[in-house]
């Protein structure tokens, strides 16, 4: 690889501190803003049934010790709480690292598959910090459709006319978010009005990003992207015709 056998950030080595130190003088109002999911039994996830929604088991909660047997508290002992808490890393919001799709029993940059014991390359703890300028794109906003249709192709043209209307430049280096909208049909109730438990409009076939923009991408050495969707790429759930056109 271009950083050399034992590289395992890829983009991210883009990132420099003198970019970090531009991009954190861009910040004008402090204002933060939640990107990532709340955490609970029905977060939103690719329903399967490994995919469970989160967990949590209580290991203590404030009754044990005395009250436990007694009924009771006693004043002059403490109390604690701690708790388990099992869920599968694409539960809600998370990072598909390099660990997750490869080809030819290979990783990025010939690293090892992983194994049943775990993932010893490509994990997260590998990504190690992602700090730098990122830009959001409303795509839904931009093309007046909120979320955007079922297995809408995000061209790079899209992308591109949604920075221009939004006046914002892409630049080396960057970190793109990408809004479609479709995360709000995850809690639409069905045809009937009813709580729809198998999210169906959600597992509809979702927009996504067209691979007629992996080449921008690299250009402009984005380093990261992420999405409102359940995958970043166009046809999702998964479909040949993205694979054909990215890879020939």
């Amino acid at each position: 690889g271009r950083w050399g056998e034992q590289d395992k950030r890829g983009m991210l080595n883009f990132i420099t501190p003198e970019m970090i130190v531009k991009a954190a003088g861009l910040v004008t109002r402090g204002k933060a803003y939640a990107l990532g999911e709340e955490l609970h039994g029905d977060v939103a996830r690719v329903v399967r049934p490994a995919r469970f929604g989160v967990q949590v088991i209580q290991e203590l909660d404030g009754y044990d010790r005395v009250a436990a047997t007694t009924g009771k508290f006693d004043p002059k002992r403490f109390q604690g709480a701690a708790s388990f808490t099992i869920m599968h890393n694409h539960t809600g919001s998370h990072l598909d690292t390099f660990a997750h799709i490869y080809r030819e029993n290979s990783l990025f940059n010939n690293m090892p598959p992983p194994k049943p014991a775990g993932t010893e390359h490509g994990d997260a703890a590998s990504v190690v910090s992602m700090v730098g300028r990122g830009v959001l794109l409303d795509v839904a906003r931009y093309k007046g459709s909120d979320p955007l249709p079922v297995d809408y192709w995000i061209t790079l043209e899209d992308l591109q006319n949604t920075a221009k209307a939004q006046k914002v430049e892409i630049r080396k280096g960057d970190i793109l978010l990408v809004r479609t909208g479709w995360r709000k049909t995850w809690d639409e109730p069905d045809s009937a009005g009813r709580l729809d438990a198998a999210h169906t409009k959600w597992h509809q076939s979702q927009p996504g990003v067209g691979p007629d923009s992996l080449k921008f991408f690299n250009d402009m050495e984005i380093v990261a992207l992420g999405t409102d969707t359940a995958a970043a790429e166009w046809g999702f759930p998964v479909n040949p015709k993205y694979q054909r056109k990215a890879f020939g």
